[in-house]
């Protein structure tokens, strides 16, 4: 899950993760994660756990979308209809 969202929003990163984390045959495939539910039950508590005692958010707002602005387009060679008449 983790490298889904590193991927994502950080495509530019992976590279660098591969090269800190090298697939091998015995690990897991990069990007691959549990499915256990019980196992990422306990593991979502001990990072509550953590972030509560160390005083570290776990949510993170999202990526600001970007938003643009309606303007009229003004241009020296811009015409109107009066101009043809």
């Amino acid at each position: 899950m983790w490298f889904n969202i590193l991927r994502k929003y950080f495509s530019g990163l992976v590279g660098q993760y591969e090269e800190l984390y090298p697939p091998s045959p015995s690990g897991p495939k990069f990007g691959s994660g549990p499915t256990d539910i019980g196992y990422l039950s306990e593991l979502s508590k001990k990072i509550a756990g953590y972030s509560e005692r160390y005083n570290i958010p776990t949510k993170f707002p999202k990526p600001p979308t970007p938003k643009f602005e309606k303007r009229p387009i003004i241009s020296k060679h811009q015409n109107t209809l009066d101009s043809f008449m």
